[in-house]
């Protein structure tokens, strides 16, 4: 379990800065909510909670990805 969260994270929080760094014009508000939206995704993971803790944060972190993925390709396209 530990790997496939630490996996999801680590492929979906790369993801989602390079959809800022490349459409959004390297945004630092939008650095600053995919850190902050991550971080406790990350440690309920090191603290080895139970699964009924860590996958709601996982998936509002994920879904909070995508909506960072989304807006950043809006505002690309709209620029």
């Amino acid at each position: 379990m530990g790997l496939a969260l630490l996996g999801g994270i680590g492929t979906i929080v790369p993801l989602t800065l390079m959809a800022v760094v490349f459409f959004a014009n390297n945004d630092f508000v939008l650095w600053v909510i995919v850190c902050t939206i991550n971080v406790p995704v990350l440690i309920l993971n090191l603290a080895a909670q139970p699964t009924k803790v860590t996958l709601p944060a996982l998936f509002f972190a994920w879904a909070i990805n995508a909506l960072i993925i989304v807006y950043s390709i809006a505002l690309f396209i709209i620029n």
